[in-house]
């Protein structure tokens, strides 16, 4: 989340399962950053945005 924050641009994280997106997604929220998921499973991944 720091690199999206620091840098202003989007990072990409590892895919991961649906229950370790929503952990992420939620986390991320409450950091004060926006963050979207992308590509198809089982290669979905969280891509966290700057804010």
């Amino acid at each position: 989340m720091a690199d999206a924050r620091t840098s202003g641009k989007p990072v990409k994280l590892d895919p991961m399962t649906p229950f370790e997106r929503k952990v992420v997604h939620d986390t991320v929220a409450s950091a004060g950053l926006r963050s979207e998921s992308e590509g198809e499973e089982p290669q979905r991944r969280v891509v966290v945005l700057p804010a």
